[in-house]
């Protein structure tokens, strides 16, 4: 099977977690980061999951993995908990649901709740049992990269991520950054998008991203803005 990629804005929306081990924590954690609101059913829940009932510490592990992450502006949201077994109805209401128990029989369960209410389902290591599949992912401040072998080989995906990993540095989210920064600039004075393609193409030749990697932002700042007047003038 071959997956169709897409984005989901998990804002503010009910996300449903079954099971409480390590893999449940690693779900809930991807749905954090996307402000989602989380709640979590098993009867038993790793204390490091529990921990992310506390609204500071979910802020904590947001401003960890999102350097820019703002707790005074950014949605986020506190996990919530029901210490018991899956019953059915309990994937009724949500936007997303992922089952992450250790029980086949509980998984296809829920699974097929899940779409007979059209809810999107991920049923994890079991691709069978899945409306949808989760990519790796690499995450560096508002640059999302996602990839995947369609499950085909995870041991493969997890080499790809530790490739790009080493080869995509925090700079490229900084970056990010200042671009979003300076798109309104850049759209007042470059018409096209081809002429912009080529500003961008002089802002890196110019040292922009290494000064970045260098944590000389002010300095990429300068640069880039230069770029920008000199092409528009």
């Amino acid at each position: 099977m071959e997956y169709y990629p897409i984005y989901l804005d998990l804002k503010n929306r009910p996300c449903l977690v079954v099971g409480g081990g390590t893999i449940a924590l690693r779900k809930a954690e991807g749905l954090l980061v996307c402000g989602a609101k989380v709640h979590v059913i098993s009867p038993w829940i790793t204390p490091e999951l529990r921990e992310m009932e506390n609204l500071n510490a979910v802020a904590a592990f947001r401003k960890k993995m999102e350097p820019g992450f703002n707790p005074e502006t950014d949605p986020h949201h506190p996990v919530t908990f029901e210490e018991r077994k899956y019953r059915p109805g309990d994937t009724q209401g949500y936007t997303l649901v992922i089952a992450a128990t250790d029980d086949r029989p509980v998984n296809a369960q829920i699974y097929e709740e899940a779409r007979e209410l059209g809810i999107p389902v991920n049923v994890v290591d079991d691709p069978p049992l899945c409306g949808f599949i989760l990519p790796s992912i690499i995450r560096r401040g508002p640059v999302t990269i996602a990839f995947s072998t369609s499950g085909r080989s995870p041991a493969l995906a997890r080499r790809l991520r530790e490739y790009l990993e080493r080869a995509i540095g925090p700079e490229y989210g900084e970056l990010a950054d200042l671009l979003g920064e300076l798109r309104p600039l850049m759209k007042q004075h470059i018409p096209t998008e081809e002429a912009r393609n080529d500003v961008m193409d002089e802002m890196l030749s110019r040292g922009v991203l290494k000064l970045l990697r260098q944590g000389k932002r002010e300095e990429a700042l300068e640069v880039a803005e230069a770029c920008i007047c000199s092409s528009s003038a």
